[in-house]
């Protein structure tokens, strides 16, 4: 495996967070590296299947709490290479909810290079891609309130942990009874959302009305293939 943005130490993140990380990130970010597998579900397209653009537009809503986003950005992206770029790649099992797709980000541009790309991560075996649908599925109560809800797996324990973030900060749980909980969820939420052939179909629909609704969309890709 080549080197990347940022070593493969321990403690890779370091050089990147020269403002400080919000509470209990830090330590996300290392039991993200120690993990092997991961289920996940959030407000936003999850971080480690953003696209850079996306992360950019998303920092700037967030401005008021992440005041160091060119940092920020750079993080996101060194941890999307530590996650999918070693040996043993992260695997992935997100749940996005279907207003995440089409919650414009930014501009119609982004947002549709942020659902091709997502619609490409689809396709490989280490990622697993499932749309809670507006129509056929409800957000379980236990995650309305979050940002984003983690439950990582290892190698070497059989014992999952929670990562919970919020706004301001993020915690993490190896408690029984709330991992349980939590595992629960995931598993009903991955009974009512579509199944990763529909899942990917629905992503590649809302891609195209997009470029039918946002006809600069359109325009800009064809300048940008050279057509």
């Amino acid at each position: 495996m080549n080197k990347s943005p940022g070593s493969s130490d321990e403690n890779w993140w370091e050089p990147y967070t020269t403002r400080g990380l919000y509470p209990g990130f830090a330590d996300f970010l290392a039991i993200e590296t120690r993990a092997t597998a991961v289920d996940l579900f959030g407000a936003f397209i999850p971080g480690l299947l953003q696209t850079e653009q996306y992360a950019k537009e998303l920092f700037k809503q967030f401005k008021a709490i992440t005041p160091d986003a060119p940092s920020g950005i750079k993080l996101r992206l060194a941890r999307q290479w530590h996650a999918f770029e070693r040996p043993e790649p992260l695997r992935v099992h997100a749940v996005i909810d279907e207003v995440t797709l089409l919650r414009v980000m930014g501009n119609a541009q982004v947002q549709y290079e942020q659902l091709i790309h997502l619609r490409r991560l689809s396709d490989l075996p280490h990622i697993t891609i499932q749309i809670l649908p507006i129509g056929g599925g409800v957000v379980p109560p236990l995650l309305v309130a979050q940002l984003a809800i983690y439950i990582f797996h290892f190698s070497d324990t059989p014992y999952p942990t929670i990562s919970v973030e919020a706004i301001w900060d993020t915690r993490h749980s190896t408690n029984t009874t709330e991992v349980g909980a939590y595992q629960k969820t995931f598993v009903e939420l991955r009974v009512q959302a579509l199944d990763t052939e529909k899942s990917a179909l629905m992503i590649e629909d809302i891609a195209r009305k997009i470029l039918n609704h946002y006809p600069e969309t359109n325009d800009r890709r064809t300048e940008d293939s050279g057509e």
